[in-house]
């Protein structure tokens, strides 16, 4: 809970961005860590405050916990590695104005730790209160900035904060805050700004100062009570603040009677005559200046040697999913991994280096990237915030079926793989698939700049099977007839060097995307399938491959594919 009137104060602190420029810029190519991605921390508490204040609308089962599985998944399509915190034993007894039980974990956060390490994101219990904890770890340089509504962070010495709004209402924008921007356009530090909190009311001590608003308080923050207390608190022994203390009442109340520096603009005598003896509260101050954090008492920081990247095991999140949402035995996980694991899945894929060592490996093919269908500023449609560049990928997914149904029982195996699957088209930043898979960038765009000049060749078509991914021809080509079986694909650093991708028309070119992946014959998307915009790009999904083959009149033959793999 943030301090009431807070948020107007900063306000011209704040800058609007874009998720996934923000993901781009910060992770893949700042590259901090060594990973090309931007670790974000989030609070695993907030998190599920908001879930189960949203569940009230939303059908299906344990509503709950899958708008947290959708939340994971939205930051999981970026170059971003969420870091979980949760609070811990060491909590304050007493929070808001209610007893806290700091023993017990919630039951979401049982299934959210399952969830978090299939998904190979970090997530560990903090020695108390979670936020003063991601605020040490922006601090400490470990993160890059904190995922919240709340802007404690700053409080407790954080640097960083994204607040992530309605993904309907919004899109892709986020709301950036940072310390220096507060420090240089509103004019407070984490000294005032915890002032203003002990005055007007916070999470510890709801009332403060009686009667004092959060305006009054930021107005007598810009004088020198602020850093006179702050630097008091940390450096004087208890008897030496005793006495500091009441020496700074006198001098508060001297301000609130005759506003001697011109602050305020007036005078607030009643406010300095109501000014308890034990003002402040020295317990409560401290939790906000000495909070409990892994760096108390000399401890020792975080253990973040498993921080980095990972791929998602779809295996074990499609058990996940069946036991919390019984998307399995309902015979619907196929299309909401595709609409929102699938593409996560991807973006490990293509963040892991080629040359990495297993990065490639035909024996376990869980995806191809067969050709460049068009490019696209994504991601999202025309309402989503849509400003980065970046192509609309033609991918098979029949390996991605295979490896996702692979855990689950019979009767579940049969019903995802009898489900129509024609490919999808996921859209990728220009940035990434540039950088990891130059080959198909650069076939794109000679094959474009040779239709300019010369008649098109003929169409190309691929087909995902059991036996591999097929391509289709024109019958004049006269292409050698190769079938691509996972099993038997060689090993390849240079995706789609085979692959000839698909010219299109000049209007088509950065045209918005589309949000479900269907084809004519297929059923509306499921209520409730996702609250993930950014993923699938589907405009090119609009006739299945026997349609294409029967307007054409197209003779199959076979190319060999190269294969990257997901694992």
């Amino acid at each position: 809970m943030s301090v009431p009137g807070l948020s107007e104060i900063l306000e011209p602190a704040w800058c609007e961005e874009n998720l996934t420029k923000f993901a781009l810029t910060e992770g893949f190519q700042l590259n901090p860590h060594g990973d090309n991605m931007v670790r974000v921390g989030v609070d695993v508490s907030v998190w599920i405050c908001q879930a189960q204040a949203a569940a009230h609308s939303q059908a299906g089962e344990n509503p709950g916990l899958r708008t947290i599985f959708y939340r994971i998944c939205r930051l999981l399509v970026n170059s971003i590695l969420p870091i979980f915190v949760e609070d811990g034993p060491g909590r304050p007894r007493v929070k808001h104005g209610v007893n806290v039980k700091a023993d017990k974990l919630h039951w979401m956060e049982h299934y959210m730790e399952d969830f978090a390490r299939e998904a190979g994101c970090p997530i560990y219990r903090a020695p108390a209160e979670a936020e003063a904890e991601l605020a040490q770890l922006t601090a400490h340089g470990l993160i890059e900035a904190v995922l919240t509504t709340d802007f404690d962070v700053f409080l407790f010495g954080g640097t960083c904060m994204i607040k992530l709004p309605n993904v309907k209402a919004d899109g892709d924008n986020i709301i950036c805050y940072n310390s220096t921007d507060i420090q240089d356009l509103a004019s407070l530090n984490c000294a005032k700004l915890i002032f203003i909190v002990i005055l007007s009311g916070g999470d510890y001590d709801q009332i403060g100062l009686p009667g004092c608003s959060s305006k009054i308080a930021y107005q007598l923050a810009q004088g020198g009570l602020a850093d006179s207390l702050f630097e008091a608190v940390n450096k004087l022994t208890q008897h030496e603040l005793q006495d500091f203390l009441d020496d700074w009442r006198k001098k508060l109340a001297n301000e609130l009677l005759y506003d001697p520096h011109g602050v305020m603009g007036m005078k607030h005598p009643a406010l300095a005559h109501n000014i308890p003896s034990d003002f402040p509260k020295l317990d409560v101050l401290r939790l906000y200046t000495h909070p409990l954090t892994s760096w108390s008492d000399y401890g020792n920081s975080p253990d973040t040697t498993s921080w980095g990247l990972h791929q998602l095991n779809l295996a074990n999140l499609a058990v996940l999913c069946e036991k919390s949402f019984s998307w399995g035995s309902a015979g619907i996980i196929i299309p909401h991994f595709c609409m929102n694991v699938w593409p996560a899945a991807m973006m490990r894929m293509l963040l892991n280096p080629i040359d990495t060592p297993g990065s490639v490996d035909s024996r376990l093919t869980c995806s191809s990237l067969f050709r460049i269908a068009r490019e696209k500023i994504g991601p999202g449609g025309p309402n989503s915030g849509a400003i980065v560049p970046g192509f609309s990928v033609e991918t098979a997914t029949l390996a991605l079926i295979h490896k996702t149904v692979s855990n689950l029982n019979e009767d579940m195996r049969r019903k995802a793989l009898q489900q129509h699957r024609p490919p999808q088209y996921f859209w990728i930043p220009y940035t990434i698939l540039k950088a990891r898979v130059p080959n198909l960038t650069n076939e794109y765009y000679a094959h474009t700049r040779k239709k300019k000049s010369k008649p098109s060749r003929p169409q190309r078509i691929y087909t995902d099977s059991d036996d591999g991914v097929i391509m289709s021809m024109a019958p004049d080509t006269g292409a050698l007839s190769t079938r691509a079986n996972p099993a038997t694909a060689p090993n390849s650093t240079a995706l789609g060097s085979h692959i000839g991708p698909l010219a299109q028309d000049d209007e088509q070119v950065m045209s918005p995307m589309p949000v479900v992946s269907r084809s004519h014959a297929d059923p509306p998307p499921l209520a409730g399938l996702s609250q993930n915009p950014l993923v699938v790009d589907e405009g090119d999904s609009a006739h299945t491959h026997e349609d294409n083959q029967a307007r054409h009149g197209l003779k199959r033959k076979r190319v060999m594919l190269d294969f990257i793999d997901l694992t």
